[in-house]
C-alpha cells in the first residue's frame, strides 16, 4: 500500500509505505507545480490544478495558450486507495517531540554543570554557603527537567489529537 501525504498547495510531495517508510518525494514550487522527483513509488501521480503557470484544462487535458501546447491528459484527482496514513503521521511528530525533549534536557544539563562549576569556584571557604548553592543547582535542574518532560507530555498529547483528526477524515489508522 502506498500513502500519498498533501502539502497545503493540493501537492502530494511525500508517499510512503505502510510502515511510514518514504518512497517517493518532490519538490514543489508555490504553486504545487513538481520541480524535482526522487523516490520508487509505483505512482507517483500529483494533483493537477487548472491554471498552474498559465495552463488551461480543456477536456480533461492541459494547454498553454501562449506557446499553443497541449499536454497529456491530466490524471485528476487522487485513487480512492490514496488516503492520508495516520500513524505514520503521527509517528513523524512523535519523533519530532522526542528531538525536541532531547534537546531541552541537552540545553539543562549544560545550564546545570554551569551551575555546578559556580559553586565549586565559590571564594567563600564555609562548606555550609557551598552545600546551600549545590542545593540550589539540584532543584534548579530538577525544575528545568520537569518542564522539559511537561512540554513532551504535551506534544504528544497534541500528536494523539492530530492522529484521531486525521482518522475521523478518512485517514488509515
Amino acid at each position: 500500500s502506498e500513502y500519498h501525504h498533501a502539502d497545503i498547495p493540493g501537492a502530494f510531495p511525500v508517499i510512503t509505505n505502510g510502515s511510514g517508510s518514504v518512497l517517493s518525494s518532490s519538490l514543489n514550487d508555490q504553486n504545487g507545480v513538481q520541480r524535482f522527483v526522487n523516490g520508487s513509488a509505483a505512482t507517483p501521480w500529483r494533483w493537477n490544478q487548472a491554471g498552474e503557470e498559465g495552463l488551461v484544462r480543456i477536456n480533461g487535458s492541459d494547454y498553454l495558450p501562449e506557446r499553443g501546447l497541449l499536454f497529456q491528459k491530466s490524471i485528476g484527482a487522487p485513487p480512492a486507495q490514496a488516503r492520508r496514513n495516520c500513524a505514520a503521521d503521527r509517528q513523524i511528530c512523535a519523533n519530532g517531540v522526542t528531538i525536541g525533549a532531547s534537546l531541552c534536557a541537552a540545553a539543562v544539563g549544560v545550564l546545570s554543570v554551569a551551575c555546578f562549576a559556580v559553586c565549586a569556584a565559590l571564594p567563600d571557604p564555609t562548606f555550609i554557603t557551598k552545600v546551600a548553592c549545590i542545593n540550589l543547582c539540584t532543584n534548579l535542574t530538577i525544575a528545568r527537567l520537569a518542564v522539559c518532560a511537561a512540554a513532551a507530555a504535551a506534544g504528544l498529547a497534541i500528536c494523539q489529537i492530530a492522529y484521531g483528526k486525521c482518522v475521523h477524515n478518512g485517514g488509515t489508522p
